[in-house]
């Protein structure tokens, strides 16, 4: 891609642009990674997005696609002719991977002809921009598709520990669906917990606290907890055994830490349950 200054319009300017040295995302915003090889657009991105995002840079195809597996990103803007991976390389890569592949693509190129966009849209792009662009346009599709993830985890949220689909579809449904076999099977393990959870899925602590937080908003401990709760309700019901038999059957070896939390989330203790 041609640096700034050699013919290219990047962005043209809006009255949304800020000044350089301007508020830094807070904490708790979204995290969008920006993958681009062009210096002065690069700059020019983080300064301007950077209010809105916690912006993560890389400056290559395949730095973006190690980077975005490291930090499980909310969003990623990705340019699409790059050295070592190109924009539609970096998608293929990223939505096959179960880890990523419910993150949001936008590709950003000069490249408008529609073959191109439908090229960039079935390797997974979730949305395309072409140069020069209005920041108010780049800001409202990144908004859009942050606004359209927030439904889905909705959806995910609702159904995620209730009845599973036999056959999961998608790789984020796949993903949910094989952490809960393992929660399920691991009831009775007392070893069960975030660490034990990241090492059988095979990612580390902060891959799966983004996973699962973009999927269904809530962390794996709260996921587990919820998890042996529910399940020492069901037990409780069918009299399947006293309250201490029931904690171990769900992993709690202290009965009486079992029955704070059971009672902080159903208002009642377990014998006052059964």
């Amino acid at each position: 891609m041609a640096p700034l200054g050699q013919g290219q319009t990047v962005a043209r300017q809006t009255p949304l642009e800020v000044e350089e040295g301007g508020e830094e995302g807070l904490p708790g915003t979204p995290v969008l990674l920006v993958i681009e090889d062009n210096e002065d657009l690069l700059g020019y991105l983080e300064r301007n997005l950077g209010p809105r995002f916690k912006i993560e840079l890389a400056r290559h195809g395949e730095e973006g696609v190690h980077k975005a597996k490291k930090i499980v990103p909310d969003i990623i803007l990705c340019d699409w002719m790059m050295p070592k991976k190109s924009g539609v390389d970096v998608c293929r890569a990223l939505k096959e991977d179960e880890l990523t592949s419910h993150v949001p693509i936008v590709l950003l190129t000069a490249r408008a002809d529609s073959s191109s966009k439908i090229e960039g849209l079935e390797t997974g792009a979730d949305d395309y921009i072409t140069k020069p662009f209005e920041l108010v346009e780049l800001m409202a599709r990144l908004d859009n598709l942050i606004e359209q993830r927030k439904k889905l985890k909705e959806k995910f949220g609702m159904t995620a520990w209730g009845a599973h689909p036999k056959r999961a579809q998608s790789l984020d449904e796949q993903f949910l669906s094989r952490l809960h076999g393992l929660v399920e099977s691991n009831l009775a393990n007392s070893k069960l917990n975030v660490d034990w959870l990241s090492r059988e899925m095979g990612v580390s602590r902060v891959q799966l606290h983004r996973k699962l937080t973009a999927l269904v908003g809530r962390p794996a401990s709260e996921i587990i907890k919820e998890y042996k709760l529910n399940r020492a309700a069901e037990l409780l019901r069918q009299q399947a055994g006293n309250v201490s038999d029931v904690a171990y059957q769900v992993g709690f070896e202290n009965v009486s830490y079992f029955t704070k939390v059971f009672k902080d989330k159903f208002k009642v203790t377990p014998s006052e349950f059964s």
